[in-house]
């Protein structure tokens, strides 16, 4: 299915994610290969079509703060970040709690950190506040390859076991931080430059 405006069509979307549906949509970085991150066969599927191996994490799409704070714990720093850059293109490494059930555990795989971040996009935002849960949200492209950069390729990447919806991205990924106890690690240079976090 091609969903051709984002805009005109988030209850749609939304209703997609709701009945287990991948979907291919633009974000505030790129093309993104997304589902109801709750939805522990949607979340398998990601991985098939990725040909991602088991053991890695899936980033998180949140639509605020407080459904963050349900599934990771923030300290200070990551608060201060958050505050600074969110919305936007930062994805922070945190701690999951324990007894988190906002997401599927096969998200990260018995792992003790998830990448999350909430997206500068209005559209986004909507849909995930609608749909009542965060979304996965990890490049769509097959492990090792380059991002799709538009509609037309990422139907000839994933065909038609996606839903695709049309729109515009960015071709700059988001910036990776992990939040430790007391410091930060920076996992990836995107769109925000390590000098603007250290300032």
């Amino acid at each position: 299915m091609l969903i051709k405006s984002i805009n005109d069509n988030l209850h749609c979307i939304t209703e997609c994610f709701k009945r287990g549906e991948i979907i291919v949509l633009p974000t505030d970085t790129l093309f993104a290969l997304s589902c109801d991150a709750s939805n522990v066969e949607s979340v398998r599927k990601i991985f098939e079509y990725k040909v991602r191996e088991k053991e890695k994490s899936l980033p998180v799409f949140f639509a605020n703060i407080e459904q963050i704070r349900q599934v990771c714990e923030l300290n200070n720093l990551a608060l201060m970040l958050a505050e600074r850059f969110w919305p936007g293109a930062l994805t922070l490494v945190l701690p999951i709690k324990n007894n988190q059930n906002l997401i599927a555990e096969n998200v990260y795989n018995n792992g003790k950190s998830l990448a999350v971040r909430i997206p500068d996009a209005m559209h986004l935002q909507k849909i995930i506040k609608e749909l009542g849960k965060p979304i996965v949200a990890t490049s769509a492209n097959i492990s090792g390859h380059a991002p799709v950069k538009d509609s037309a390729e990422a139907l000839k990447v994933f065909d038609e076991r996606v839903v695709i919806v049309e729109g515009k991205s960015k071709h700059l990924p988001s910036t990776i931080v992990k939040i430790n106890d007391r410091d930060y690690e920076v996992i990836r240079e995107g769109q925000i430059k390590i000098n603007q976090i250290e300032e």
